[in-house]
C-alpha cells in the first residue's frame, strides 16, 4: 500500500511531492516539499545568521531535511551559495582568532608550566601581525642559553655554504618552495660559540655572494644584448618586408600600364612626373594621391600604340609649358591683387623672404607681430639674462627645445615696441645671428651707422640644453646645507657663491647641484687651502709673525732671492 503521509504527518499530495533520483540514479523516491523546501523565512534566517550575527555554516541550526536542500544550493544556486560560503569562511576565521586570543588571555601558565605573572612575563607586539602576546622569560632565557639549533642543522648549513655556493642570507630565509634551513638567531648563537666556524662561514659566504653578483650582472648584460639583437633583427625583417612589398608594387606598375587613367590625368593638366609620383597640385600645397605607371612602362606602351603616344606627347608638351609658366605661383602672389585678409598687394605692401623665396603681405606680417602678449618687466629681465648667458632666440622660443619659456610672438612685439630691448638682443647675439637680425628680413630696422659701435659678443658661456636658472624660495638655505661642515662660515658662503655663479652662467642645472657639490668645494679649496700653515699646499704667510710674542714678520727677513748670487742654490 503506497505511503500517503511523510514521517512528520504532512500529506503527500501531488503539489507537496517532489520526485527525486538516488545519487547513483538507479532508483526514484518521493520527498515532502514541506519538510525539504527552503522558504523565504528560511533564506532570511540563513542570511541573518551569516551576514549580521557573524555565524558560519557549521553553527547554522537547520532541520536535517532542510540542511540537505541547503547543501544542494551549491549545484542549483551557485551565485547565492558562493556569497554564503565566502561569508562563512570569513566569520569562521574571525571566530577562531577571537577564541585563540581569549584562550591565551585566560592562560596562567606557559606550555612548560611556568607561571605567567610578576617578573616572569613580558608583553610584546609581533611586528608582522601586530598581535600583543605574553612571553615567558624563563623559557626565553633557557632557549638563549641552550641555543635553538641542533648539530644536524649546523652540519647542513656548513655543507650548503661550503659546497653548494649558498650564502648566510640564503640559509636563514625561505626561497621559493624551499624552507629555511636554520633561524638567523640560532645560527648567530652557533657562530658566537665557535669562532673558527664563524670565520670560515663568513669568508665563504662573502666569496659566494661576490660570485652571485658577478653572475647576475653577466646574466643581465647577456639578456639586454639579446633584447637589442632581437630588436635589430625585427627591424631588419620589417624593412625587408617593406622592400619586398614595394618591389612587388613596382613590378605590377611596370607590367600593367593604365592607359585610360593616364590619358584622363593628362587631359586634366597633370604632368607625367606628377602621375608617376602621385603628386596633385591643390591650391598652395601638394596632395599625395595614387601612383600610376612608370616612365619605362609609358614608353613601352607608346611604342606599341603609336597613335595613343602621339596624343599623349602633345598633352605632355602642353602641360609642361603650363607647369613651367606657373612654377612658384602656389607660394607667391603671382596673378593676385589682394591677400587672404583683403589687403591690396601693391609694390609698397609686398615683401620678399630671401630665405624661403616667397612673397608676403607687410600689413599681415605686422598684424601677426602684434598678436603676441605684452611682456612684463620681470619677463624681459629673464629673456635678457638668458641671452646674456649664451642662449639663442631659438632656445628661448622654439617648441622643440626643452629650454623654452617664452613665445616668439611676445618677443617680436616687445622688440618692435622697445628699441632698447631689440638692441640688447642684437648686441649679445652671435655673428651669424646678427647678420640675420640686421638683414633685409629683420623684424626691426636699426641705424646702420650704429652697427660698427655694437660690440661683438664673447664666446658662449652656458652649456647647450641647460635651462635658465630661476631662483626659488629656500635655494640659499638648501645650497648652504650642501656645503661641507668642516669649512668655516666664510668658506661655505664662498662655495655657495660659486654655485650661484655657475647657475647664472648655465654651467649646471639646479637639480644637479647636489651631485656636483664636490666640484664647487674643490674650486674654492684649490685657491684657498684649508690645510694648516706650513704644509706644501699652504705655506706660511709672509705677513705672519715669526714668534708669538714678537712683531717681526717673515717678510722682514725675506731679503735673499732663491736664484740670487747670495743664495745657496746659485
Amino acid at each position: 500500500m503506497p505511503v500517503e503521509h511523510c514521517r512528520y504527518g504532512h500529506e503527500l499530495t501531488l503539489q507537496n511531492t517532489q520526485l527525486m533520483f538516488s545519487v547513483k540514479g538507479n532508483y526514484q523516491y518521493r520527498r515532502c516539499r514541506t519538510c525539504f523546501d527552503l522558504t523565504d523565512d528560511d533564506v532570511a534566517h540563513i542570511e541573518k545568521h551569516l551576514f549580521e550575527d557573524g555565524g558560519s555554516i557549521r553553527t547554522l541550526d537547520l532541520p536535517a531535511a532542510k540542511a540537505i536542500t541547503f547543501k544542494e544550493c551549491e549545484k542549483y544556486r551557485p551565485a547565492w551559495w558562493k556569497r554564503i560560503k565566502d561569508a562563512s569562511t570569513v566569520n569562521a576565521r574571525l571566530a577562531k582568532t577571537v577564541a585563540a586570543r581569549k584562550f591565551r588571555a585566560e592562560q596562567t601558565r606557559c606550555k612548560h608550566g611556568h607561571l605567567l605573572s610578576g617578573d616572569n612575563v613580558q608583553v610584546t607586539t609581533r611586528l608582522n601581525t601586530g598581535r600583543v602576546q605574553r612571553v615567558c622569560l624563563t623559557c626565553r632565557n633557557a632557549r638563549q642559553k641552550m641555543g635553538n639549533y641542533t648539530p644536524e642543522q649546523i652540519a647542513t648549513v656548513t655543507d650548503c655554504i661550503t659546497n653548494n655556493g649558498m650564502t648566510i642570507a640564503d640559509v636563514v630565509r625561505r626561497i621559493g618552495d624551499r624552507p629555511r634551513i636554520i633561524k638567523f638567531e640560532a645560527l648567530q648563537l652557533a657562530m658566537m660559540a665557535d669562532p673558527e666556524l664563524d670565520m670560515r662561514l663568513r669568508a665563504k659566504s662573502a666569496k659566494n655572494a661576490k660570485k652571485h653578483r658577478t653572475q647576475t650582472w653577466k646574466a643581465k648584460k647577456v639578456a639586454a644584448e639579446q633584447l637589442r639583437k632581437a630588436a635589430r633583427v625585427a627591424e631588419r625583417e620589417v624593412a625587408r618586408e617593406q622592400r619586398r612589398l614595394a618591389a612587388i608594387e613596382r613590378s605590377k606598375r611596370r607590367k600593367f600600364f593604365p592607359a585610360d587613367t593616364f590619358m584622363r590625368l593628362l587631359e586634366e593638366g597633370l604632368t607625367p612626373q606628377m602621375i608617376y609620383n602621385g603628386r596633385r597640385p591643390l591650391q598652395s600645397h601638394q596632395q599625395v594621391a595614387a601612383r600610376y605607371g612608370t616612365k619605362q612602362s609609358f614608353q613601352n606602351y607608346c611604342a606599341k600604340h603609336p597613335e595613343w603616344g602621339v596624343k599623349a606627347n602633345e598633352l605632355i608638351a602642353r602641360n609642361s609649358e603650363v607647369a613651367q609658366h606657373n612654377k612658384g605661383t602656389a607660394n607667391s602672389f603671382w596673378g593676385r591683387t589682394h591677400c587672404a585678409r583683403g589687403h591690396e598687394l601693391t609694390p609698397e605692401n609686398v615683401g620678399f623672404h630671401t630665405t624661403r623665396k616667397t612673397n608676403y603681405c607687410i600689413q599681415c606680417n605686422r598684424f601677426s607681430a602684434n598678436r603676441g602678449g605684452l611682456m612684463s618687466a620681470e619677463r624681459i629681465r629673464r629673456v635678457e639674462s638668458a641671452i646674456a648667458s649664451g642662449m639663442s632666440l631659438g632656445d628661448i622660443c622654439s617648441s622643440r627645445k626643452t629650454t623654452r619659456f617664452e613665445t616668439f610672438a611676445a618677443i617680436k612685439r616687445t622688440r618692435l615696441e622697445k628699441p632698447e630691448f631689440d638692441r640688447f638682443i642684437i648686441e649679445h647675439s652671435s655673428v651669424q645671428s646678427r647678420k640675420v637680425l640686421l638683414g633685409k628680413n629683420g623684424i626691426t630696422r636699426i641705424d646702420r651707422s650704429t652697427i660698427a659701435s655694437i660690440p661683438i659678443r664673447a664666446e658662449v658661456i652656458g652649456e647647450r640644453g641647460v635651462p635658465l636658472y630661476v631662483a626659488e624660495a629656500g635655494d640659499f638655505e638648501w645650497f648652504y646645507s650642501l656645503t661641507p661642515r668642516y669649512l668655516s662660515e666664510d668658506d661655505r658662503l664662498d662655495v655657495v657663491s660659486n654655485i650661484y655663479l655657475a647657475l647664472h652662467e648655465r654651467r649646471v642645472r639646479r637639480e644637479d647641484v647636489p651631485n656636483r657639490i664636490k666640484e664647487f668645494t674643490k674650486q674654492h679649496t684649490s685657491v684657498f687651502s684649508t690645510g694648516e700653515y706650513g704644509s706644501a699646499k699652504s705655506p706660511y704667510s709672509l705677513d705672519a709673525a715669526i714668534f708669538e710674542d714678537g712683531k717681526t714678520t717673515r717678510g722682514d727677513n725675506a731679503h735673499v732671492g732663491l736664484w740670487s748670487e747670495e743664495s745657496i742654490y746659485a
